[in-house]
């Protein structure tokens, strides 16, 4: 299984193939561990021991103010940028194409943090 196919399950709470706000936010309240309304880095890649450098560059992509944490405000963000036809519910082709291009921008931003890790990243930060 792959990893966009498994964080869709995690999220898809009702397992309905859709992913309403609600569920993403009950994701990030159960990844919040210390109950303070936000999610650092650290709970972010705490249980990805073996993908912890890649989970923490998907993060450095979703943090877009930069402040090190990921609040409810990040999170709507993130949901109506995937709810790309508006309806209040993203499917799971929504889902894939955020999240593909999360993957790819973090990749290309960030993936210099990487290392040489199975041919991905760079000599350094990308410039633009």
């Amino acid at each position: 299984m792959g990893l966009v196919d498994l964080t869709f399950q995690n999220l898809d709470s009702n397992h309905d193939s859709f992913l309403e706000l609600s569920e993403l936010y009950d994701v990030y309240d159960k990844i919040d561990a210390n109950d303070d309304g936000v999610v650092s880095e650290y709970e972010y890649t705490y249980r990805a021991t073996e993908q912890h450098r890649f989970f923490s560059i998907i993060f450095q992509e979703l943090d877009y103010d930069g402040d090190g944490y990921l609040d409810r405000g990040a999170e709507a963000g993130q949901y109506i940028m995937m709810d790309t036809n508006t309806d209040n519910e993203v499917s799971r082709r929504e889902y894939d194409t955020y999240y593909t291009k999360v993957v790819e921008d973090a990749i290309q931003k960030y993936g210099y943090l990487l290392g040489p890790i199975g041919g991905i990243g760079n000599s350094g930060p990308a410039t633009t």
